[in-house]
């Protein structure tokens, strides 16, 4: 699958992966200076430990803000919610397509909207459940799937649940259990699930591990 990333959302990967780094810099450079300039003016020892105590909460603050700033960037830039989420009307006719069993036709259109929106949960998802359930090309499935969890920036749908659960029944029947253990202690410490959904997660990854 081609995926072309807008340049808004290449913009927001960009603040998000190394924003968070390149903020931190300016910030703890700006709490040294404060520090130098403040024991200069001082001239004391007590100014010195304060301005060492200084840098110190400088390198604090710095740990702090830094990724709020990279990830306001990025946001200011693209809106992920938005742009993840497909209308419902939009996927009733490919839903009623593989209720018709025209496969062929569903996939195609599938892709397209994955064109557009390549990280889009819900149309990934189907396509996934139409390899693996009508199809029962597995392998094509488990790619896809491996696929999906392998992107830099990864949001935490309910539709991630259920590729993952799906994932994990396919590796468990073909012997791949290394495979589905790996994606699911990656998923299971990703933040935004929610308790219950990560506790299915973290049920399924035991099982697989015992």
């Amino acid at each position: 699958m081609n995926k072309k990333i807008p340049l808004s959302l290449r913009i927001h990967i960009l603040f998000k992966n190394y924003g968070k780094r390149a903020f931190y810099i300016p910030l703890l450079t700006i709490g040294i200076i404060a520090s130098l300039v403040y024991m200069r003016a001082s001239g004391s020892f007590a100014a010195m430990a304060g301005a060492v105590f200084g840098v110190f909460w400088g390198i604090i603050i710095a740990r702090l803000l830094a990724p709020k700033i990279g990830d306001w960037f990025g946001n200011l830039f693209y809106t992920p919610k938005q742009y993840l989420k497909t209308a419902p009307d939009i996927m009733s006719p490919i839903k009623g397509r593989i209720a018709k069993e025209d496969y062929n036709e569903a996939i195609e259109e599938l892709n397209a909207l994955l064109e557009e929106k390549p990280f889009s949960p819900e149309p990934y998802l189907i396509l996934v459940e139409i390899y693996a359930n009508d199809l029962n090309d597995y392998l094509h499935a488990m790619e896809l799937i491996e696929n999906y969890f392998g992107q830099k920036i990864v949001y935490a749908f309910d539709e991630n649940i259920e590729m993952l659960l799906l994932y994990a029944d396919i590796c468990q029947e073909h012997n791949y259990h290394q495979k589905a253990q790996r994606i699911l202690e990656q998923e299971v410490k990703r933040k935004g699930y929610p308790e219950i959904k990560r506790k299915r997660l973290q049920a399924r990854l035991e099982a697989i591990a015992s």
